[in-house]
């Protein structure tokens, strides 16, 4: 076994830090099994798995002996799923569009949706003028609404609009299939999604995209890298082979269906299939192996480089420490030499403390008895200057005490005029305004009574909503000149003004406040 040389206990490998676009293999679970042996766990995107021969594992310049168990599917971690179908809503081939619906609509039928998945449609067409503003967005609606029963991914089938537009087959010359994929994609990752859960997209729609802002290469460096397979089904191929989704579909390990028959059935059963083995198919294929460290036992993280082609993936392990023993063995001439000093060491301690002690002792008697008369003579003059001391501040503390109350006195009286004449103010229209409030179907109301009123779960408040959403100080009303503002107490959760996050605004008659789920209108 290699000695452990210094620079490793500097810093772990800098790859170790490193992110891969597209990663295709990812080093998990990796634990002790009994030093200096390690197993872990290598997971394939690829479902047709790899040649474990050609993974390479570097530590530092070292080359690992690896040993590989045969691949099998990774454990599914949760087998629902999300999945976005895309539809290319061809305005001037309305009878592509309603087959892909019908498509859909069977398989819906047949059990599609199981528990715990949920589904999402997104059409896009040729004709939309945003396709000459890259600003704006292809897909519609902009942002997909997930669902998780059948009427509802139904309904949204049933959205699809099939116009025939003034121009016909004028898809041709402005279908962008590959940019809308891509905005999917961001627009899908982007979204917050349950750990363990599975995404892919489905794409329904013909092999042409002629507009090239986006290409086939865009595609798939995305789909890799958000571990976002690409499904494609169709009716209608281009002649050329492979042009298209299909090979986007292979390079992200989906799968893509032709049938130029038209068979719906045949079709349907496709998207049965290929959605029921999305979740294994998106786990990929684990390889277990086992290495051993090339170094001692030293405490410390050590990273490990693993490769396969051109892609790596990096993976750490924690090395034990060495207890005593192990120590002591490993180094036996240091050991000995450091217990001959050692006993050296006890021994000049021992004289040097025996000749000290004896110097103190000494000192201590002579200076035993001149320290206790300084010390009674102290005590009585420490004493006198404390009871004097005392007296003083307690004279001190009362004066400061009536200034105090004296000065608190008028300002409340102030605040309270103030606060009067603003009261007065706030009822010149014949009453107080209020708020009206909803939440979770339950309607109520109550009156701002008061010119700086607040609003939180505390009891101090002018109201009280005790709900874990509110803050303990949460905002307030407060009316000056005729106006009233409303100011965020520094809540934890904040506040949106009709829509928009404030801290402090004007607020008006009919403005809404919304806290969570909380809606308040505000009357004047």
């Amino acid at each position: 076994m290699k000695r452990l040389k210094p620079f490793y206990s500097i810093v772990i490998i800098l790859f170790i830090s490193l992110a891969v676009r597209g990663q295709e293999i990812k080093a998990v679970n990796v634990k002790e099994k009994e030093f200096p042996t390690f197993n872990g766990e290598l997971i394939v995107r690829n479902p047709s798995g790899i040649d474990p021969s050609r993974v390479i594992f570097y530590e530092g310049d070292s080359v690992l002996n690896v040993l590989f168990e045969k691949g099998v599917p990774a454990k599914i971690q949760n087998e629902s799923k999300e999945v976005l179908f895309l539809v290319l809503n061809h305005q001037g081939h309305r009878d592509r569009t309603k087959w892909y619906q019908n498509i859909i609509s069977e398989a819906i039928a047949s059990g599609l949706i199981h528990p715990g998945d949920r589904y999402s449609i997104q059409s896009f067409d040729c004709q939309r003028p945003e396709y000459n503003e890259p600003k704006k967005q292809l897909l519609f609606p902009e942002t997909p609404f997930f669902v998780g029963n059948s009427k509802e991914l139904q309904d949204q089938v049933n959205g699809i609009e099939l116009v025939r537009k003034k121009f016909l087959n004028s898809c041709i010359e402005r279908s962008d299939i590959y940019g809308a994929i891509f905005e999917a994609l961001e627009t899908f990752h982007k979204m917050p999604i349950e750990s363990g859960v599975s995404r892919s997209i489905v794409v329904f729609a013909d092999d042409f995209s002629l507009v090239t802002k986006i290409g086939q290469d865009n595609v798939i460096a995305r789909s890799r890298e958000y571990d976002i397979p690409i499904y494609g089904i169709t009716y209608w191929q281009n002649n050329q082979n492979k042009y298209g989704i299909e090979p986007i579909c292979e390079a992200t390990y989906g799968k893509f269906h032709v049938d130029k028959t038209r068979d719906k059935s045949l079709a349907i059963n496709e998207l049965l299939s290929i959605t029921e083995g999305m979740s294994g198919q998106a786990a990929g294929i684990s390889y277990s192996f086992t290495f051993n460290s090339p170094f001692e036992k030293d405490g410390l993280k050590h990273g490990v480089k693993v490769t396969y082609n051109k892609e790596f993936t990096p993976l750490s392990y924690d090395s034990p420490k060495m207890t005593f023993d192990e120590w002591i063995f490993a180094n036996p001439i240091i050991s000995a030499c450091l217990f001959v000093a050692f006993i050296i060491l006890i021994v000049s301690t021992i004289l040097l403390v025996k000749k000290n002690k004896k110097k103190k002792e000494e000192k201590e008697q002579q200076h035993a008895v001149e320290l206790s008369r300084m010390e009674s003579l102290q005590s009585e003059s420490d004493r006198k200057v404390a009871k004097q001391e005392e007296e003083i501040e307690k004279i001190r503390q009362l004066e400061i005490a009536k200034e105090t109350a004296q000065e608190q006195a008028t300002l409340k009286a102030q605040y309270e005029a103030e606060n009067t004449i603003k009261l007065q103010q706030m009822k010149a229209k014949g009453n107080l305004p209020w708020f009206t409030f909803v939440y979770q179907g339950q309607n109520g109301s109550f009156e701002v009574n008061y010119p700086d009123f607040t609003v939180g779960r505390d009891l101090n408040n002018n109201y009280r909503i005790n709900l874990p959403i509110i803050s303990r100080q949460h905002f307030k009303i407060e009316f000056e000149a005729g106006l009233y503002k409303i100011i965020d107490l520094g809540s934890s959760n904040g506040l949106l003004l009709n829509g928009q996050k404030v801290s402090t605004a004007l607020i008006k008659h009919g403005d809404v406040v919304a806290i969570g789920e909380i809606q308040l209108t505000f009357h004047v």
